[in-house]
């Protein structure tokens, strides 16, 4: 057998164990039913989730450019039909959940806080590892994470705008708009890739090797990008379905896309943690 084909074979061998690897410890830590109790902590969670990030937002002046490109993201993924229904939902409890005052929000911040600790734990659990840290100490973690998160939104939000405010200026130069239109396309993924890489690295209670959570957020990062254009398809042809159950349509689909994404999220991070176990031969490195 030459040296190529024995290089293809083992290549082939470590991808197949690879996979048979995933599979297993998908299965094994319940990742699938994980990401089904991560849909209802969701649902609870994202209107005070949302009314927090309103609120320190519009503390900013940024809240407007960041409703805009959320309620774009919802009709791009679900359609105009579902995603202005559900942007009409978002509106609606949000406008409500924030004229209930300061001290309402910031009780709702507990919320947010505890599905951020959900997240932590799950993760923590693919990686075998315990949560570390007193509960006090965590959570004032989980909050200085909501403030760093809500203040990159907010200095994306004005970088895109200063952006624009460029391109106002100088509109007779063309590869500025070329470059602005491939910026649209890449900045949402380079986005995901970042977060999911962040929250591979930086959560489970060991030490992460960096190729391994670079390979489970790219993995991620394509999972995700498929499952929007999935859903686009998806929707486009359910009409029937829109009008069979009516506006239990839309909440239903919302609940199919939440729950395969915290699959796809999840399934990032078990193949980081089976690339790092395969490669180094052990569990894991405290």
């Amino acid at each position: 057998m030459s040296s190529k084909k024995k290089k293809l074979k083992s290549a082939l061998s470590r991808s197949t164990g690879y996979v048979r690897s995933f599979i297993e410890q998908f299965n094994e830590d319940s990742a699938s039913m994980l990401s089904n109790g991560m849909v209802y902590s969701t649902l609870i969670a994202i209107i005070p989730c949302l009314a927090v990030i309103y609120a320190v937002l519009e503390m900013l002046g940024t809240l407007d450019p960041v409703v805009s490109i959320l309620e774009e993201s919802i009709l791009n993924t679900f359609g105009e039909g579902i995603g202005n229904t559900l942007v009409g939902y978002l509106e609606t409890f949000t406008n409500n959940a924030m004229g209930l005052g300061l001290v309402s929000i910031l009780s709702f911040g507990l919320t947010f806080v505890l599905l951020i600790d959900k997240i932590f734990t799950v993760i923590n659990k693919i990686y075998h590892t315990p949560k570390k840290g007193k509960i006090v100490t965590r959570y004032l973690k989980y909050i200085g994470i909501i403030l760093i998160g809500i203040l990159a939104i907010a200095l994306a939000v004005y970088l895109v705008g200063r952006f624009n405010s460029l391109s106002l200026k100088m509109r007779k130069i063309t590869k500025l708009s070329t470059l602005q239109s491939i910026l649209k396309n890449v900045v949402p993924f380079a986005a995901i890739f970042g977060i999911l890489l962040a929250m591979i690295c930086l959560i489970p209670n060991c030490k992460v090797r960096f190729l391994s959570g670079l390979i489970g957020a790219a993995v991620g990062t394509v999972g995700v990008g498929v499952l929007g254009y999935a859903f686009k398809f998806v929707v486009k042809f359910s009409v029937k379905n829109s009008v069979i159950y009516g506006s239990l349509a839309t909440l239903l689909f919302f609940f199919m896309f939440l729950s395969y994404l915290w699959k796809i999220i999840f399934a990032a991070v078990v193949v980081s943690y089976v690339h790092q176990t395969q490669t180094t031969g052990i569990e894991y490195e405290l």
